[in-house]
């Protein structure tokens, strides 16, 4: 019984690493970008390496950087074939639950990313569509749904990619 817990335990952790990367994906590509002129230039520290306190040498901290780099590299391209397969109502959608990303507290037992993002998606796609926002009114139900069939998406290329969690 302990080992399908851990299993499922696992899983949800996976679900959630594939949902940041989808969430953070601009920030995290920046930071990439930073820390490759680190690593070509050596011109400054970058702020994410993994630092290790069991060696100074230059060159085991590149090595540990390059692998760094790597995975990095690996979920930047899964997040980016996973916005390439979406429609473009869903790349909207996934821009503005992006924009909702920090609010994540909950009133009254809702988490408050569902009503911004509702809202939102409907009067941007009245925007595009020019027709009223109430043709696009998703439930919360529908969005939830939206968001976890991204996730998954991301979370199975991202296996199949070889991205570590």
């Amino acid at each position: 019984m302990a080992r399908k817990d851990d299993i499922l335990r696992e899983i949800s952790q996976d679900f959630e690493t594939a949902a940041e990367w989808l969430l953070f994906y601009e920030d995290r590509k920046k930071q990439y970008y930073s820390d490759l002129n680190y690593i070509r230039d050596e011109r400054s520290m970058p702020e994410v390496f993994v630092r290790t306190g069991t060696t100074g040498n230059v060159v085991i901290q590149k090595v540990i950087s390059l692998e760094e780099l790597e995975q990095t590299e690996k979920w930047l391209l899964t997040v980016e074939l996973v916005e390439s397969i979406l429609g473009p109502k869903k790349k909207t959608f996934l821009a503005i639950r992006r924009e909702a990303r920090r609010k994540n507290r909950k009133i009254n037992g809702h988490e408050v990313w569902r009503g911004y993002v509702q809202r939102r998606f409907a009067e941007e796609m009245s925007n595009i569509y020019q027709v009223p926002s109430d043709k696009f009114w998703l439930s919360e139900d529908s969005i939830t749904l939206w968001w976890k069939n991204m996730v998954a998406t991301a979370r199975l290329l991202a296996y199949k990619t070889g991205c570590r969690f």
